[in-house]
């Protein structure tokens, strides 16, 4: 019974994440950190399966010379490697369905094996892949989805296993994947993990942590040591003093999962019973699922900017509040019913904001552009800036022009006359209707550039020399 439900519950999140996609992107590739992550995963195939420190035809333009842009967890880009030139993009665009898929069929398992009731495990998985987190993270390709996975398969070993060597090892050893994969994975483990041995004294698996990080040196032959600075840095370059818009980030927060209603709800009605008090697993599962929240609102005080993005904590609830919700399922209570619709509505709503965020970013990629971008190699010879600058790997993926990639560093406009004599940068590919920080539009009004080459959805400048 356990398989196939697990099986079902695979298929139906599969289902409905690619149908969630698909609605979002028809079917197209978010631009950005995909190419980042799908440009070392083709280095990596085509030079002897080492990880690289700089890409072809790639300059990268840092202001500060401390942070080393290239220095990523590599897990995500060894088995991107993997994968044969001609499904790349498919595998770019499905793995991380097949990774939240995974996380759904999980939540159903844990669940069916604790209630022993189909329709609460369904529910509990339906929960994961009907959500606005969910919808971001399949979006783009990147290595969030496989660091929540491993976050979520440590919660559910810490939870439901007793405190022994097998499970301290298995932790530990997940640690290391989950090290190798994604910084801010890390970060919410930490955050959230610590607190949970000692609340619920079981201090030992805090040195999982120590252990799956020694790991991670050892496999990676100290390479993690150098992704341990870089994490660092990046820390220390987002110090910086946010605005709070209390209102605005608590809707963040709360369109991120809106299941936190009902689950919220359901806790009221079993605290009053007294009912959780008798059930150990469901008092830590409800712990997993608050505590994402209550980092989250932490984060958003203006002088924490440094520990990352607050609403992106919320992701990490995917699993634990569907467990809860399914395992406190009353279908008589109406209230719960009710709560259930609101968030049903608030995520619909969000994921309608969503598709217009997406849209109007103009990130997806045209494959129609595809070929356009081999042309330019022959007709421009020369240094390629892109604007916006996050599409510039992308750029460069399919036409090996040679491109400088404008990333991480303080006051760029300020630096671009310095950059483009620096690297003696010819031409700008400008995409339409995208100028983010009006990069463009300040080089336009500071230097003399013409165009030469107009498209549907990009035009090319030259720069002529002694601008």
């Amino acid at each position: 019974m356990i398989i196939t439900l697990a099986f079902l519950t695979y298929v139906l999140s599969f289902i409905l994440l690619y149908s969630v996609r698909y609605y979002l992107t028809k079917n197209k590739l978010f631009s950005g950190d995909s190419f980042f992550h799908l440009s070392i995963g083709r280095y990596i195939r085509e030079n002897n399966w080492k990880f690289p420190s700089s890409l072809k035809n790639a300059v990268f333009f840092e202001s500060d010379a401390k942070f080393s842009y290239l220095t990523y967890p590599p897990l995500l880009h060894y088995i991107t490697a993997i994968i044969p030139t001609r499904f790349r993009l498919t595998f770019a665009k499905n793995f991380n369905i097949a990774l939240v898929s995974l996380l759904g069929s999980l939540t159903a398992v844990i669940t069916f094996i604790l209630t022993a009731n189909v329709f609460s495990a369904v529910l509990s998985a339906l929960l994961v892949v009907i959500n606005l987190s969910t919808a971001d993270l399949i979006t783009q390709f990147s290595p969030r989805p496989m660091g929540l996975l491993f976050y979520s398969l440590i919660v559910c070993i810490a939870t439901f296993f007793p405190p022994n060597w097998i499970s301290f090892l298995s932790i530990s050893f997940i640690v290391a994947l989950l090290t190798l994969t994604h910084k801010f994975a890390l970060q919410a483990l930490v955050l959230g993990f610590l607190p949970y041995v000692f609340l619920f004294s079981q201090p030992i698996f805090a040195l999982t942590i120590i252990f799956g990080l020694i790991i991670s040196i050892v496999v990676s032959r100290g390479f993690y040591l150098r992704i341990l600075r870089e994490h660092v840095a990046w820390l220390r370059f987002y110090n910086f003093k946010r605005k709070l818009h209390l209102i605005a980030d608590l809707a963040q927060i709360l369109a991120r999962n809106s299941w936190y209603i009902a689950l919220f709800v359901l806790l009221i009605f079993t605290l009053t019973s007294g009912m959780i008090q008798t059930m150990d697993f469901g008092t830590k599962i409800i712990y997993w699922a608050v505590i994402n929240l209550v980092i989250a609102l932490i984060v958003m005080i203006p002088n924490l900017t440094l520990i990352g993005e607050y609403y992106r904590y919320i992701e990490y609830s995917l699993l634990p509040i569907g467990i809860a919700i399914g395992l406190f399922f009353d279908a008589s209570n109406y209230i719960f019913i009710m709560a259930l619709f609101a968030g049903l509505f608030i995520c619909l709503i969000a994921l309608l904001r969503y598709k217009r965020f997406v849209i109007n970013s103009k990130m997806l990629v045209n494959p129609a552009d595809i070929s356009l971008y081999s042309s330019l190699k022959k007709k421009c010879p020369g240094n390629f800036l892109v604007f916006p600058g996050i599409r510039t790997l992308e750029v460069n993926y399919f036409s090996d022009l040679n491109v400088v990639h404008l990333v991480r560093g303080h006051a760029i406009s300020e630096s671009m006359k310095r950059i483009i004599d620096s690297y003696d940068v010819s031409y700008i590919l400008k995409f339409k209707g995208s100028d983010p920080y009006d990069l463009f539009k300040k080089l336009d009004e500071t230097m003399k550039i013409n165009k030469i080459l107009d498209f549907e959805d990009f035009i090319v400048y030259s720069l002529p020399k002694n601008n």
